[in-house]
């Protein structure tokens, strides 16, 4: 199944209203069911069991999660919807367009599950930054991870989360031992985090990815229209590929 949201809708002019997710079956490569959203719903996340979905909305500070255990599509569901720290309402103007790409709370933005499921990690562009840490046990918000700054993209690899830091064009990481740490020290909805290793790549890092050796991550810089390229083994850029606008 790949599974697909609707960014907004073309009527709603703010983005306040419930948007949606397609979920696909490639076997005969259709529709077979759409589920409501947030509004403005930017990354899905799938646990490592399969057992679970996350939704992350931009729009409102909070992430919905899915029970996608059953063979039976038609009995997936939600089982919550996470708020980190606060709801943003959703007053926006019917008339007059406001820019939802900044005014959208801590905009949630990059989702992955630790390897154990026991965790799921929100990257937040937006507000006092940081990286907010879901209880996937308890299905329970523990607050947010401090040090880092516009967090756009997340990913786990060989004990190592990684993160693009869109304005100030940097792919980083810290041993996911840090990451846990820290959120096991969460006391009034923050505990810092310290001994990032960084390397400058170029303006706007955003989507990362990374080989299945964990050897290279590759970076798409959108101001800087490149795709920047990592050796994990020295946090160096190695190479860069110049590409069309706006990656």
């Amino acid at each position: 199944y790949l599974w697909i949201p609707y960014y907004r809708r073309s009527y709603d002019l703010n983005a306040q209203d419930p948007s949606a997710i397609a979920i696909i079956d490639t076997q005969v490569d259709s529709i077979i069911k759409v589920m409501e959203t947030g509004p403005l719903p930017k990354m899905v996340a799938t646990s490592h069991k399969g057992n679970y979905l996350a939704v992350t909305h931009w729009g409102n500070n909070t992430v919905g999660i899915i029970d996608i255990s059953s063979d039976n599509p038609a009995q997936w569901h939600y089982v919550k919807c996470i708020v980190v720290d606060k709801q943003l309402p959703m007053h926006f103007s019917m008339t007059q367009r406001v820019d939802r790409d900044i005014h959208s709370g801590y905009m949630l933005r990059g989702t992955v599950f630790t390897p154990d499921d026991r965790y799921l990690l929100v990257g937040c562009m937006g507000g006092g930054g940081g990286i907010a840490a879901i209880d996937m046990t308890n299905m329970q918000y523990l607050g947010r991870l401090t040090g880092i700054y516009n967090a756009r993209h997340l990913l786990i690899k060989n004990e190592y989360l990684y993160a693009s830091l869109n304005v100030a064009g940097i792919v980083q990481r810290l041993p996911l031992e840090k990451v846990i740490a820290a959120i096991k020290r969460i006391k009034g909805k923050t505990a810092p985090m310290s001994g990032w290793e960084t390397c400058h790549v170029g303006k706007g890092a955003r989507t990362i990815s990374i080989s299945p050796s964990g050897n290279y991550v590759f970076a798409a810089c959108n101001s800087a229209s490149k795709l920047c390229v990592v050796d994990t083994r020295t946090m160096k850029m190695v190479a860069s590929l110049g590409i069309d606008s706006y990656p």
